[in-house]
């Protein structure tokens, strides 16, 4: 296998188009036509874990922390993140980051994977990623809508929320008179046609748009296929930051917060008080949260769990629900578990581990 065929499987279960316009995924170091030879899953890319890949003979990094942001304009060792790609480029390493795009997925994401440790039941998007939906509307003969639909469900169409093969018909009469340029598959040249059709509706990812329509043009059913695309403001169900849910069953604040320092494993958690006895609905993001604390007040929350939060942060909720900063780190430290989890399901026949390595660059004094 090439590394380009990982990365296509990491872009389909985690879209490009999904991550925040400021980040920066996919393949990010080395060659995509290399052989993939074994996979090293990881938090973040530092020289020790490049060392650790070299010794478990792996030469693919799947990361969650891209090790390059910014654009390079040299490479002469002058800094950290240039002896860090010096180094996998001599070391024929080869580095693939999957970040906001994995951040912002519902079904096996970052957030969604600590909602799973804490166990919280009923989970929903915290803050809904806007125009990522749109609907495409085809007309054809109304013998082939059946054709039609099916090519645009192959292609990815078709979804809402848990519900799958989702259309919409209409019946009608369609009108068309081909030039003499036109190698038409139904009526002549120059002659008026009036056909029976049927518009086939479906709603459908915006970056999955282009293979649903060149799906349903393969069904052969018109010389040129006449469709709308329309972008749709709804609400996507599935994509966008933060996981909302709930507990098994309610606690008081102060067993909530042994149980989620239990479940990250830190030595101090920093918290805002509460005016509610029992904590229940609970909001998670896993890293830098504090531009969502108000999507968490709109979810009436009792408490917020995320990172990176600033002092002036904690006086927003004033006491409506308990704002809880466990550490950029330990809310992200799972994601090197959920990508060697699905990579080893997806690829069985070669290596993928899991870093043992502590990348957290922040140390307690206790």
């Amino acid at each position: 296998m090439q590394v380009k065929n990982l990365v296509q499987f990491l872009h389909q279960w985690a879209p490009p188009a999904h991550a925040e316009g400021y980040d920066n995924v996919g393949l990010i170091i080395g060659d995509a036509a290399a052989t993939v030879t074994g996979v090293l899953c990881t938090l973040d890319v530092t020289a020790e874990v490049i060392d650790e890949a070299i010794a478990a003979h792996c030469n693919v990094i799947v990361a969650h922390h891209p090790p390059i942001f910014l654009g390079l304009k040299q490479l002469t060792g002058a800094n950290y993140t240039q002896r860090l790609v010096a180094k996998a480029l001599l070391s024929n390493v080869h580095i693939i980051a999957v970040h906001t795009n994995l951040d912002n997925q519902l079904v096996n994401g970052v957030s969604s994977y600590l909602a799973q440790q804490l166990q919280l039941q009923h989970i929903q998007v915290l803050a809904p990623k806007a125009q990522t939906l749109a609907k495409l509307v085809f007309y054809c003969p109304s013998a082939f809508a059946t054709q039609v639909a099916e090519a645009a469900f192959s292609a990815g169409a078709g979804t809402i929320g848990n519900y799958s093969e989702c259309s919409f018909t209409i019946q009608g009469m369609g009108t068309f008179k081909p030039n003499q340029a036109a190698n038409p598959q139904i009526g002549e040249r120059e002659q008026t046609t009036q056909l029976q059709e049927t518009s086939v509706a479906v709603l459908v990812q915006q970056h999955l748009a282009a293979a649903v329509i060149a799906a349903v043009k393969n069904v052969g059913f018109y010389e040129e296929v006449a469709y709308d695309y329309i972008p749709l403001l709804n609400t996507n169900q599935t994509v966008g930051s933060g996981i909302v849910g709930t507990l098994q069953e309610p606690l008081p604040l102060p067993q909530f917060l042994e149980k989620l320092q239990g479940c990250v494993q830190t030595k101090a958690i920093k918290y805002t008080q509460t005016h509610h006895s029992l904590i229940s609905k609970i909001a998670i993001c896993g890293g830098s949260g504090a531009s969502f604390i108000a999507a968490a007040a709109a979810q009436q929350v009792q408490a917020y769990v995320t990172a990176d939060l600033k002092y002036h942060d904690y006086f927003i909720p004033d006491g409506a629900f308990s704002l809880i900063d466990i550490g950029h780190y330990e809310s992200e430290q799972f994601t090197s578990n959920l990508l060697a989890h699905v990579l080893q399901h997806k690829f069985p026949n070669f290596a993928v581990l899991k870093s043992k390595i502590n990348t957290n660059p922040v140390q307690y004094f206790v």
